[in-house]
C-alpha cells in the first residue's frame, strides 16, 4: 500500500510543482494589481481542486506502470526501461478516441474489430510509431 502511496504522491507532486512556481513568479510582478494576483490566486485554488478529483487518473497510471515494469522485468533484454512512461504518453493519446468495440457489434464488419486491431491500424496509419516505438505490442499483455 505504501508504494501505491509514494507514487501517487509522486504524480501528483510532479504537476502541483510544475503549475506552483510559474504562478508565484507572476504574482510577485511588480506591476500585478490586485484582481490579476485574485485570479492567480483562484486558478490555483481551481486547480488544487482538480488534482484532488483526479485521484482515480493517478490510480490509473499507477497500475498502468506497474504492469508495463513488470513486463521490463520478464523481458530485460527484449523491452527498454522507458516502457512505463512511453505507455502512459501512449494512452493519453488514444484516450477520448472512442473506438467501437466488437463486443458493442451487431455485425462481422470491418468495424466489429478488437480495440488492440484498431488501435494498432490508427499507429500505422499516421506513422506515430517513431513516436511511440514499443508501446503497441505490450499493450496487448497488460
Amino acid at each position: 500500500m505504501a508504494q501505491l502511496e509514494n507514487c501517487i504522491l509522486l504524480e501528483l507532486w510532479e504537476t502541483v510543482l510544475e503549475r506552483f512556481p510559474k504562478t508565484f513568479m507572476q504574482l510577485q510582478s511588480a506591476d500585478l494589481d490586485l484582481d490579476e494576483a485574485v485570479a492567480h490566486l483562484e486558478s490555483l485554488m481551481n486547480y488544487t481542486t482538480t488534482l484532488t478529483d483526479s485521484f482515480h487518473d493517478f490510480e490509473e497510471k499507477k497500475q498502468l506502470k506497474d504492469g508495463a515494469d513488470n513486463l521490463v522485468q520478464q523481458y530485460p533484454y527484449d523491452l527498454e526501461t522507458s516502457l512505463a512512461e512511453e505507455l502512459v504518453h501512449f494512452r493519453e493519446h488514444f484516450k477520448g478516441k472512442n473506438l467501437p468495440r466488437k463486443e458493442d457489434a451487431l455485425d462481422d464488419s470491418d468495424e466489429a474489430v478488437s480495440v488492440e486491431l484498431q488501435m494498432y491500424r490508427i499507429h500505422a496509419k499516421r506513422e506515430i510509431d517513431e513516436v511511440f516505438p514499443t508501446s503497441i505490442l505490450p499493450c496487448e499483455f497488460i
